[in-house]
């Protein structure tokens, strides 16, 4: 049943919901007994397989025994009034009534433990009706009824003492008014007329059972003629669900030889089919089919009444080593299917996905609020009694990490052996017992020591070539990646290194971190470094390389082929909270309530780092902006320093977002620390001087010249850039990230000097004779509340799950580079003011508008044949910021696809330069023309010689490409440089050139001696022996040695070639070292034209965003669009 009532429902979920949340809920009547024809053994508790429960065509007649039922106190009955909740709606009125087909208002589930369900009609209009968990249906009670100042509260009801929501208004009257009535009356006047939707018809047997009743259940029924039988609590469709295909009939066939009987005989032929049923069910009982237990992520223990943990899997370990016939011993094996990986949610803050005592209960047992794990998750990790992990053959497995007892929520501690009810609780961390490594092996027990630093994140380990994973993270790569299990009794799958890209990436777009653990020294490094140790700690070194999170992905080749379109935030707040006393003249003693927020974010695939400081009212309104306006992909804040308020706020502006908390001081650093680590770190080191960047100097303090100390109205937000380069590190990409030295203060929008973020020229920013208005603010402000009123982008981007289809940015959206689609988000995110720099871009696009047809159409399809520059740019100079000697553990790394990884680097560089160049050919074709009048026009066009803002790069692009063989290297992916590109190259080639003529020389002016031909023979180190015939063996000088011989020949070395060798050596290991660091030394020479880069993207961005105008205006649906005219206030005018 569908019903969308507009009210928030969290304060009747708190007027519901039982006081103490870390206790089990409780059933508002007590629990019926389970029935008596249920078996206790563990075969007549196993399920029946779905073969058999689609076996039965016809049920024979069952009486209706709903009127017999013994009436249990407090439970609700037909007729009865009644709140009721379905999910994620709220509590609402609702009637007791009998379900339509299976003709009853309450079903007990099969297991005492959990609770059944009651049949309900939401009083609605129009009405609709639904099965209801009973731990979700409480007794009628009138809000002006005793007790009830709570619930009047929490519904925000009025003097009226009423709802405040109309909807729900109506309904509280319509069951005010129906309350004085008897039971029989109620249905009379508010019982619509119940229709079986098409799914329960379906599904519905001739005597309304419906077919998914197990079939215990319907043997049952014609054995004990009456007696009552429990079905299914999960069988019940609602009637306003959607319709199921219909069932193909499966018919059993007879043991015997009987002919079809007739169709008149149908209830003998039902009887029939279930008494052959019921023979398999007696043979399924005397082979002893166990039930099955599915092993599960230990982050995803579910320990409450529904799941007795642990033990029971234990228990079940127990009976199948009594017991070892499996499933695939049967005869129906074939009807077992192995669990299909399910597809997560909406993605809820997995980053704690396997901390298994992310929440606790007072009692030791864990469960999960939604903020650490949705209902998704939890459905898609399993639970031990839903879930069938299985192996070839139908075959269970219990893995071994289930049975770890450190790992059970009632002893999981961190690493420093906080339990979960600790405040100060880390579930990133892990406690694993010393003695537990002494019976690992080595390579195992260097897992878990990174898994106890790492337990939030899922470690792909490589082992020689391949990325394997281990126990707890191979389920979730077999559940989340459909990879497959490996032999043993632990959990173990893995895929080959070249996969890695694609298989983070799709964890990581769910909401997961993902560790990528390399090798980082050689067998050979190994056994020289691990000589004269005992044999179990000779074990290859391994390091984390790099963590990925949904808000540090980078533009490399680790993080697969395709590039993300739109910016992914890594946001980090900080607040400050002031209390000020009321003003003299006022009455109230109340304490006004100053906020104060730092910030600080940055999209890590282009390498822009904000930071920023703001006062905020009580409502958050700028934080909301500054979250609409840039939607992070990943939130980070300080642990236990943020007000309940602004938590909640973030939370329901965030919904989807992972978050993180920090601890403070030795996490989220503070604005001291941080600027002493930028000040030592190698970020803003060039050429061995250190620089501040720009955009950081406003931030520091002026009397302060070591830099060391933030100005005072900036140490917030300098605090929480504190966070994000601690975050940075964590994930080993802080260099890569931080030494593009592109810093920027942020300034809300509604702010005295709010700064250009939306990517307008300086001559729209200022005006000499503007207004104290548009002096003051150039932008206008729309908040995330006027985005959403306004459908300027689609709820999905604001972390719903809304169309992108009926909104403005789709409807303007006619950009044909993923930089432009980006611009035009912010320009709608902050629309200009300013009349003058507005009448410059509606000449632009008037221009354009009437410009020929068939020139914008060119210039549209040439900037669609544009990669994604700016991202590039920003991947070229990953590539690049990290020369060799490094002390990064991605220097170190042994890759057995280097080669491969080379290639990819070597074409998205040559694919970049193509791009610039492509660009600066249009550009110029389009200046040459001088087809605009337009000065925003041409200023983008025209280069910077000419007075324009596009800069010159056909001669950086023609040099760069020059450099070395472009064919050559994306064949062998390596890069030879051409002569004079790389000096020391070059000196190591000529010196090599220079030794092999020298030992030309050498073989000819001592074969003329001898009066022999004489040869060099021998490879690596034993290059350069003399060979000559035996005869003349006796002529050689007295310093020369035998170093060999063969038949007829021998060898000599001498004091010549042993030095022509250690020349050959010296120089072939000097060539090899330029070789290795050749590719860094390009990419970092083309990172040093950064700002030329991004220079031309900024004007090819804007001049994309123009066309989309333009071309929207051309062909939209009311034909030719007018251009309003802009009027200056008067400066008196307020």
């Amino acid at each position: 049943a569908q019903q969308k009532p507009e009210m928030s429902q969290k304060s009747i979920l708190q007027f519901f919901s039982p006081q103490n949340s870390g206790q089990a809920k409780k059933l508002p009547w007590p629990a019926a007994s389970p029935s008596a024809g249920a078996s206790s053994s563990p075969a007549g508790a196993a399920k029946t397989p779905k073969s058999l429960k689609k076996s039965i065509s016809k049920t024979p007649k069952r009486k209706d025994k709903t009127d017999k039922q013994q009436q249990v106190p407090g439970r609700p009955a037909e007729g009865d009034l009644v709140w009721a909740r379905m999910d994620p709606y709220p509590w609402w009125p609702a009637l007791v009534c009998r379900h339509p087909t299976r003709r009853r208002t309450f079903e007990a589930n099969r297991r005492p433990d959990r609770p059944g369900r009651v049949h309900v009609q939401f009083l609605d209009s129009p009405p609709n009706r639904s099965w209801v968990p009973a731990d979700c249906v409480q007794l009628w009670t009138d809000l002006a009824g005793g007790n009830c100042e709570q619930a009047r509260s929490m519904m925000s009801c009025g003097e009226s003492m009423e709802p405040e929501d109309p909807k729900l208004a109506a309904a509280y009257k319509m069951a005010l008014d129906a309350q004085p009535l008897s039971r029989s009356d109620r249905l009379d006047k508010l019982l619509a007329q119940q229709e079986p939707s098409s799914g329960e018809e379906d599904n519905a047997g001739p005597n309304g059972t419906s077919i998914d009743d197990d079939a215990d259940e319907a043997v049952s029924t014609v054995r004990k003629r009456g007696r009552e039988e429990s079905p299914d609590a999960n069988s019940g469709p609602a009637s306003k669900l959607p319709a199921r295909k219909k069932r193909r009939e499966a018919v059993i066939e007879s043991d015997d030889d009987e002919e079809p009987k007739a169709e008149s005989d149908m209830d003998s032929v039902g009887l029939h089919r279930l008494r052959n049923l019921q023979k398999k069910k007696k043979t399924m009982l005397q082979k002893k089919i166990q039930p099955t237990a599915v092993p599960i992520l230990a982050a995803t223990w579910r320990m409450s009444a529904r799941h007795p943990g642990v033990a029971k899997l234990a228990a079940a370990d127990k009976k199948k080593q009594k017991n070892p016939t499996t499933l695939a011993d049967t005869s129906i094996a074939s009807t077992t299917k192995t669990t299909p990986a399910r597809k997560p949610g909406s993605g809820l803050s997995r980053l704690a996905a396997f901390s298994p005592a992310s929440v606790a209960s007072s009692d030791g047992e864990a469960s999960f609020s939604a903020s650490a794990l949705d209902r998704s998750t939890l459905a898609s990790a399993g639970a031990a009694d839903d879930d069938d992990v299985q192996l070839g053959g139908g075959q269970q497995q219990i893995w071994d990490h289930l049975k770890l007892d450190w790992l059970r929520p009632e002893r999981i501690r961190d690493s420093a052996g906080r339990r979960p009810d600790n405040p100060e609780y880390d579930g990133r961390t892990l406690l694993v017992p010393e003695r537990y490594y002494t019976q690992v092996t080595p390579a195992m027990r260097q897992w878990w020591e990174l898994k106890s630093r790492h337990f939030d994140t899922v470690l792909f380990f490589k082992v020689g070539k391949f990325y394997e994973l281990y126990h707890m993270d191979a389920v979730l790569g077999v559940q989340e990646l459909n990879l497959s299990y490996m032999r043993g009794a632990y959990a173990h799958s893995g895929f080959p290194e070249v996969s890695f890209g694609r298989m983070a990436d799709s964890l990581v777009q769910k909401g997961y971190k993902v560790a990528r653990v390399e090798q980082t020294e050689t067998p050979d490094q190994m056994q020289e470094r691990t000589r004269g140790r005992p044999g179990k700690e000779k074990v290859m070194r391994r390091e984390i390389c790099r963590v990925t999170t949904p808000g540090t992905r980078l533009a490399s080749h680790w993080d697969g082929d395709a590039l993300v379109t739109k910016a992914q935030y890594l946001l980090a707040v900080k607040e400050a909270v002031q209390c000020n006393a009321g003003s003299a003249d006022s009455d109230s003693t109340q304490q006004q309530v100053s906020l104060q927020f730092g910030v600080a974010f940055v999209d890590t695939t282009i390498g822009q780092v904000w930071v920023g400081q703001f006062a905020d009212d009580c409502h958050c309104s700028r934080l909301r902006t500054l979250i609409a306006h840039h939607p992070p992909a990943q939130l980070l804040h300080e642990r236990g320093r943020l007000r309940p308020a602004t938590l909640a706020i973030l939370n329901g502006c965030l919904r989807a977002v992972p978050k993180e908390a920090l601890t403070p001081g030795r996490e989220f650093w503070d604005s001291g620390r941080c600027l002493a680590h930028l000040a030592e770190a190698p970020y803003f080191v060039d050429n061995g001087k250190f620089a501040w960047p720009e955009g950081l100097q406003p931030l520091l303090c002026e009397s302060d010249s070591l830099g060391r100390t933030a100005a005072r109205q900036w140490e917030l937000g300098v605090s929480a850039l504190g966070g994000l380069v601690h975050y940075l590190s964590r994930c080993l990409i802080d260099h890569d990230v931080l030494s593009m030295r592109n810093f920027a203060v942020y300034r809300p929008a509604d702010s005295g000097s709010a700064a250009d973020e939306a990517g307008a020229d300086e001559a729209e920013m200022k005006a000499a004779d503007a207004p104290p208005f548009y002096a003051s603010q150039t932008h206008a402000v729309l908040d995330g509340i006027a985005l959403a009123n306004l459908d300027v982008f689609a709820e999905q981007q604001r972390g719903g799950g809304g169309s992108s289809e009926a909104t403005l940015y789709s409807r303007l959206d006619r950009c044909g580079t993923a930089f432009g689609k980006r611009l035009l988000q912010q320009w709608l995110c902050a629309p200009l003011c300013h009349p003058e720099a507005i009448q410059r871009r509606q000449e632009a696009v008037a221009e354009l508008v009437s410009a020929d047809r068939q020139v914008c159409q060119e210039l549209s399809a040439g900037l669609k044949k544009l990669p994604d520059l700016e991202k590039l740019t920003a991947k070229m100079h990953v590539f690049g910021c990290r020369p060799a000697g490094t002390d990064h553990p991605d220097q170190r790394a042994v890759l057995f696809e280097a080669v491969q990884y080379n290639k990819r680097k070597i074409e998205d560089f040559l694919g970049l330069l193509a791009g610039f160049e492509a660009a600066c050919r249009l550009m110029a074709g389009l200046a040459e023309r001088k087809l605009f009048d337009s000065e925003l026009l041409r200023q983008l066009i025209n280069p910077t010689e000419s007075g324009g803002r596009f800069p010159s790069l056909l001669p950086t692009v023609r040099g760069l490409r020059g450099s070395f063989d472009n064919e050559r290297a994306k064949r062998e992916g390596v890069i030879i440089p051409e002569r004079g590109v790389l000096g020391e190259y070059d000196e190591a080639v000529s010196g090599l050139t220079d030794c092999e003529q020298r030992a030309k020389a050498f073989l000819a002016e001592q074969g003329g001696r001898l009066g022999c031909k004489l040869n060099f023979v021998g490879s690596g180190r034993t290059r350069y022996q003399v060979e000559l015939a035996e005869s003349r063996a006796s002529r050689v000088p007295s310093n020369w040695t035998v170093s060999g011989s063969r038949k007829g020949f021998k060898r000599f070395r001498c004091p010549e070639t042993d030095e022509l060798l250690a020349s050959v050596q010296a120089l072939e290991e000097q060539k090899a070292a330029a070789l290795k660091d050749v590719m860094c030394r390009l990419f970092h020479r083309f990172d040093s034209h950064y700002e030329k880069w991004m220079a031309a993207v900024q004007c090819l961005a804007v001049l994309d965003v123009l066309l989309s105008l333009a071309e929207f205006s051309r062909t939209c649906d009311g034909g030719e669009m007018c251009r309003p005219t802009i009027v200056a206030l008067q400066p008196d005018t307020e």
